[in-house]
């Protein structure tokens, strides 16, 4: 179709510009179908109408209204009235003997949430349309993070410290100086002692040996210093049968004296003896 202005003047006030024409698509759109340079004559523009052969509407449907728009050189849009306003029609011509102007005025209006304390808050707007719902809650929103807070929805910066898990109770042997979370890994409490099973004080409950462990030799060599006589008869060694031999050195339930001839050879020679039996074969007095 084609669309002819007779009167190049009757947009004479609107300065050089464009003029085209626009059909509405399937999305309710308005699509530009033919446009020319308007420079204060004459103007003719050919409209296209729609490609039957493709699924999108692409152009003027029969009978459909012709929409005309302008826009002048510095930027200024304005929609056009045309008389006639004549419908779309394949290979008709219109010719336009008065044209009216009404300029396109955009709103810097925009709608939105205009409060800052909620989530939904828009800079850009300026008409509040009810959109605030959420309340901001500030603080760390990552989980990864000691300082995470599961109520916060705006992160303000405060999660500095990763969290490290791992046994935190200084008391148990499995603590780790670097864990801040403890993730119940602490099993075994610490135990002071001697963790030497060959020496004469050796505690098998200890988990940590606090370097108190005294040799055999070191054991005999105290108690032949002690001296004297302890007072220790049979039955209190009888009493004490289930002690090893190394055992109730150790416990002390007879005493080795200096003048006995016993040496630290003759007590390695007996230790697979019970202690009544070191007694007996008198090893030790």
């Amino acid at each position: 179709m084609t669309l002819f202005l007779t009167n190049g003047s009757l947009l004479s006030d609107l300065g050089e510009g464009t003029i085209g024409v626009y059909f509405t698509d399937a999305d309710g759109l308005e699509v530009c179908a033919g446009s020319s340079a308007y420079t204060g004559n004459q103007v003719s523009i050919s409209a296209y109408g729609d490609d039957t052969t493709t699924p999108e509407k692409d152009g003027f449907s029969a009978n459909e209204a012709v929409v005309w728009k302008f826009e002048s050189a510095d930027g200024s849009q304005y929609d056009l009235t045309p008389t006639p306003q004549d419908a779309y029609s394949t290979n008709a011509t219109s010719f336009v003997i008065g044209m009216a102007n009404e300029a396109i005025v955009c709103s810097s209006d925009l709608e939105g949430c205009t409060d800052s304390d909620y989530v939904e808050y828009n800079s850009q707007a300026t008409i509040d349309n009810g959109s605030c719902t959420t309340l901001k809650v500030q603080g760390c929103t990552n989980a990864a993070y000691l300082e995470y807070n599961s109520n916060a929805n705006t992160n303000d910066g405060s999660c500095v410290t990763l969290i490290f898990e791992g046994c935190t109770d200084e008391a148990y042997t499995e603590f780790n100086p670097d864990a801040n979370v403890d993730n119940g890994s602490c099993l075994t409490l610490i135990v002071e002692g001697c963790t030497d099973a060959l020496s004469s004080n050796y505690n098998e409950e200890a988990t940590i040996d606090d370097g108190s462990c005294i040799s055999w030799e070191q054991a005999y060599i105290t108690c032949t210093e002690l001296g004297g006589d302890d007072g220790i008869t049979q039955a209190d060694v009888d009493a004490q049968a289930d002690f090893s031999y190394s055992e109730g050195f150790a416990a002390g339930i007879a005493s080795v004296t200096p003048d006995d001839g016993i040496t630290q050879e003759d007590v390695d020679a007996q230790a697979d003896l019970s202690y009544s039996e070191g007694f007996a074969a008198g090893v030790a007095s």
